[in-house]
Parts: structure tokens; C-alpha cells; sequence
């Protein structure tokens, strides 16, 4: 337990850390969306299963947020490990830095189906994965996928998109979507949580 607690802080937490203030900073961030991002990063330590760091696929970049949206071409078309805030919700697929975001430009858009809805079978496919992604909704987790900075989500609102999801640790749920249909894992409640 201990090696993946020191793993997770070293080659997840520090590096997302290190990012947020000095980018925070360049982009413009007000006080209030840096305050969030650090609250993200202890979310995830509190939040998101141990596991995770040992699990995350070797092809897969540990990357921040807001390396994603600063740098999109960097990161266009590579499979990424992010951890974000999950928003499930009409018209709102959201990887979020928190909860509270000013503008969707400060979040991905959340790709969970095919880039267009062309007949039944898509509608019905689309509708299974939203609820599956529902159990996830409103989570800090951690989000193995793919970056697409040429998907900006619903009316072009978000600055990019990851899709081809392969694994989802949130605090109450583990998702696997490489298999069909996906496994999905309940957490037991931490101590805390009772």
C-alpha cells in the first residue's frame, strides 16, 4: 500500500501540482479558479482509489487539465490520464477543474458516444453510456482516455474533448469500458464516508 501511495504522489500528484499554479498564472486565471485547482489536486488525494497509479496504462501521459487546454496541440490525438470533476448532464459533458467553473472553456467536453447520432441503435448506445456515466457524475476522478482538441463539445463551447474513455476511478465507482458492456465496480463507503 505504501508503494503505491508514494507512486501516486510522485508520478500523479506532484507533477499535476507543480503545474497548476505557474500555468494558472500564465493563462490568466483569477484567484478563485487556481484555489479551485489546488482543491482539485487534494480531492484526488482523498477521493480517488489508490489503485489507480499502478493501473494507469504505460502508453497513457499523466497530464493536467490545464496542460490540456493551454497546450492542445501538444496533446492532440495521445492517450492521457487526467483527473477532473465529471459533470453528466443535458446539453453538459464536463471534465472540470471543480465543481464550480466560470466558463466551459475551462473544461473538456466529454465524448461518451459517436460524433454523430445517425440512427436508432446510436441513440440507444448513446443513452447506455450516459447511464453508465451517470454513477460517475459528479465525482473528482481519475479519467484514462484519448484528447481531441478538435472537439469542442455541444455548439463548440468546450476547448477540446476526451473520448475513447478505457477506465474511470471515482470515488464511488470504477468504470471499465474496455470491455462491453462496461464493468462497472461499486466502491465501499470509507470509514469516513459512513
Amino acid at each position: 500500500m505504501e508503494k503505491h501511495n508514494n507512486r501516486l504522489h510522485t508520478e500523479f500528484i506532484v507533477p499535476l501540482a507543480l503545474h497548476i499554479i505557474p500555468m494558472s498564472w500564465a493563462l490568466g486565471l483569477t484567484f478563485m479558479n487556481i484555489r479551485a485547482a489546488l482543491v482539485l489536486v487534494i480531492a484526488s488525494l482523498m477521493g480517488v482509489p489508490q489503485s489507480f497509479a499502478a493501473e494507469r496504462p504505460a502508453e497513457a501521459e499523466a497530464v493536467s487539465l490545464i496542460n490540456l487546454i493551454a497546450t492542445p496541440e501538444r496533446y492532440h490525438g495521445k492517450k492521457v490520464h487526467i483527473t477532473a470533476y465529471i459533470t453528466v448532464e443535458f446539453e453538459n459533458m464536463s471534465l472540470c477543474m471543480s465543481e464550480h467553473v466560470i466558463s466551459k472553456k475551462d473544461c473538456l467536453w466529454l465524448a461518451i458516444g459517436p460524433d454523430e447520432i445517425q440512427s436508432v441503435g446510436d441513440v440507444k448506445r448513446y443513452n447506455q453510456m450516459k447511464d453508465v456515466w451517470l454513477q460517475a457524475n459528479h465525482q473528482v476522478a481519475a479519467i484514462h482516455g484519448t484528447f481531441d482538441m478538435e472537439h469542442t463539445g455541444h455548439l463548440g463551447g468546450w476547448t477540446g474533448a476526451i473520448k475513447n474513455v478505457t477506465h474511470v476511478y471515482a470515488r464511488d465507482v470504477i468504470i471499465n469500458f474496455t470491455v462491453d458492456p462496461p464493468l462497472i465496480e461499486k466502491q465501499h463507503p470509507r470509514i469516513e464516508d459512513r
